[in-house]
């Protein structure tokens, strides 16, 4: 082979001839022996040349021998470092595994607690369902009950005023009764006059002798007339005096009704003032609650798209770990190859380094040559398996990124699905006060009801007291008008009596002249007992009239009451539907209040989860940045040793081919 950068020249000049030659053709000896110098000093000039080419060559293959050592010396340097690498993006992918499976874990947990925030939201919006259709069923009892309370109320201030009418009837009755009084005081004093007259005629009589017999007859019958008379008038009188003091007891008990009945309308205006309230509260709660089923339908909605969103990332991740396991095995096979490249560089290594000291045979140049060749094959291969392993690192970083961008959304949805679960329960404590006062105040309602009937059952039996009272007086106002029968009686009697005086005293003459005055005197006060006796009957009647309107009246407002007790007893009923409604309302937003605390508290954990998985994901997605970015610098050194291998092999075919 050609020495490289050696020059080759022509002989211009002839050979010189073998000796002998020019003895055959004739020539002399002494130019054969000139010929023989010339051909010996060629000879050594072949054998200098020989030499140098020699020398020349053998420095060749030193220098190539040296250039080949190093090349080698950083082929295994390179290769080395490219195992290393390896190890590294070995390091880097079962990180990249191990997150994706932390996401996979933790994507199924949030998946069921969505699930469960989904079902307890579901139930929730049943539960206040319920309740609305409950509170608006209370709400219509409540305006119901509010109409009847403001019925109850015009009843019981209608038998109020009613009484406060008998009150002043009973006064009126009072002074005829009063006046009865005076009058019987009058008659009282009649027959005073009268019995007096009557002693005076008996006198009159004893005096006029046997004259005066007739007319002490007439005289003792006067008397005792007077006295039935008096008799009568003082049972009267004790009559009128019953009836004084029985209208006043019954004026009393019906004031007492009549005040009693203001109290009631009073009681009864506060229960109207609240159950508008209570309707007001009741409404409230109705909006409320509407508020938080339409919150919870937001929240069901928003968690299944959580749990869809996460469905996918976890469906993303077991992808992940799939690569991610693809790519950890042929990174495996690949870190593999480079330390099998690595040991077959430092046998190479080893071989150039025999190579260049020269103790080495054409045969350990020639096995170089092909080791040479062989791992510049492997390299090649390694470097294109290299470039595939890059590739899938790129996918996976990618994925990461994806799914980094994906958590971010369903971290803000996660965010929102919190809030809407913290409004729930802060809804669900207000409406829980809400209904907790509303249950007092109905309570406390249903207690002044209570109250109110038993009011009304007191009105009422003094009602039945007064009527039965009463009608005592109408029974003493009709003894009146008996006993008056009996003095108009007494009064004609009295009055014949003292006509037959007149005339015994016209028969007795001279004798019955005292007498007729005082006949006359006993018809003057007859006729003045008969009146009275016509005025006090005039007065009676009208007492009896009154005594019957007055009973008329109060019987009326003992119906009406009776009527009122019989509403406000229906009133306490449809109170009491109403707490019952509002007690299953209550109990709703309790079962809502739970449910709302156990989504709340699902829901933190969801989102401690789905901060869990971001920070998996922020591992998975730097782990597989930090893959490529392995991967690249491996793409990089594998490249370098093809470039390497590539520069020994052209290096060993060289030496060889020296």
């Amino acid at each position: 082979m050609a020495i490289p950068g050696a020059s080759v020249t022509k002989e211009t000049r002839k050979l010189a001839q073998p000796p002998g030659a020019e003895r055959e053709k004739g020539k002399p000896v002494a130019t054969e022996k000139i010929a023989t110098s010339h051909l010996a000093q060629k000879e050594t000039g072949k054998k200098a040349l020989e030499e140098m080419r020699i020398k020349r060559t053998a420095a060749k293959r030193q220098q190539i021998a040296e250039r080949l050592a190093a090349s080698i010396s950083e082929l295994a340097t390179g290769s080395q470092q490219a195992s290393r690498t390896g190890q590294q993006l070995l390091s880097a992918i079962e990180e990249i595994s191990t997150a994706a499976q932390q996401i996979s874990e933790g994507s199924q947990k949030v998946v069921k607690m969505t699930q469960g925030v989904t079902e307890d939201a579901k139930k929730g919006v049943v539960i206040v369902n319920k309740g609305l259709d409950t509170a608006k069923t209370a709400q219509k009892q409540i305006q119901t009950t509010t109409e009847n309370i403001r019925a109850l109320i015009a009843g019981i201030q209608g038998a109020a005023e009613q009484n406060a009418q008998s009150a002043k009837n009973m006064a009126a009755l009072e002074e005829q009764a009063k006046k009865i009084g005076e009058i019987v005081h009058t008659v009282v004093g009649v027959a005073d006059q009268t019995n007096l007259l009557a002693l005076n005629a008996a006198i009159e009589a004893a005096r006029a002798g046997e004259h005066g017999r007739g007319f002490a007859v007439v005289a003792d019958e006067v008397r005792n007339l007077a006295e039935t008379s008096e008799t009568s008038a003082q049972e009267i009188r004790q009559l009128v005096e019953n009836i004084q003091n029985g209208v006043k007891e019954v004026s009393g008990q019906v004031e007492e009704a009549g005040k009693e009945g203001q109290k009631l309308v009073e009681k009864c205006q506060k229960i109207s003032n609240d159950l508008v309230n209570i309707n007001k509260t009741a409404d409230e709660i109705i909006q409320r609650s509407e508020r938080i089923r339409d919150t919870q339908d937001e929240g069901t909605k928003a968690a299944e798209e959580i749990r869809a969103a996460v469905e996918q990332v976890a469906s993303g991740a077991e992808q992940q770990a799939s690569s991610a396991e693809e790519t950890k095995s042929a990174a495996q096979q690949e870190a593999k190859a480079l330390e099998e490249i690595s040991a077959t560089a430092e046998e190479l290594s080893q071989m150039a380094d025999e190579v260049r000291s020269g103790s080495s045979d054409e045969k350990s140049a020639q096995e170089l040559a092909a080791s040479a060749e062989e791992l510049s094959a492997t390299i090649q291969e390694t470097n294109s398996a290299a470039q595939q392993v890059a590739s899938s690192i790129e996918e996976i970083a990618s994925a990461a990124q994806e799914q980094s961008s994906a958590v971010q959304q369903i971290q803000s949805g996660a965010d929102n699905v919190r809030k809407t679960a913290e409004n729930i329960v802060s809804e669900v404590k207000e409406g829980q006060e809400m209904v907790d006062k509303l249950s007092q105040l109905l309570q406390e309602n249903i207690n002044e009801l209570r109250e109110t009937e038993k009011g009304i059952e007191h009105t009422t039996q003094i009602t039945n007291e007064a009527v039965n009272k009463i009608n005592q007086l109408a029974a003493g106002a009709k003894k009146i008008d008996k006993i008056v029968d009996v003095i108009s009686s007494v009064t004609i009697q009295t009055n014949l009596l003292a006509l037959n005086g007149a005339i015994e005293a016209a028969r007795a003459g001279e004798y019955g002249k005292g007498f007729a005055v005082v006949a006359s005197d006993i018809r003057e006060l007859a006729n003045e007992s008969s009146q009275a006796a016509d005025k006090i009957r005039d007065l009676a009647r009208n007492i009896q009239d009154q005594i019957a309107q007055v009973t008329q009246v109060i019987q009326e407002t003992d119906r009406r009451v009776v009527m009122e007790s019989e509403r406000a007893a229906a009133i306490g009923k449809e109170l009491g539907i109403i707490e019952k409604d509002m007690n299953e309302v209550q109990e709703g937003i309790n079962q809502i209040s739970q449910a709302a605390e156990a989504q709340l508290k699902a829901v933190e954990e969801a989102v401690k989860n789905i901060s869990q998985i971001a920070s998996a994901i922020e591992e998975a997605s730097s782990a597989a940045e930090e893959c490529s970015r392995i991967a690249q610098e491996q793409g990089k050194g594998v490249a370098e040793l093809a470039k390497t291998v590539e520069g020994v092999a052209a290096l060993a075919d060289e030496f060889q081919n020296i």
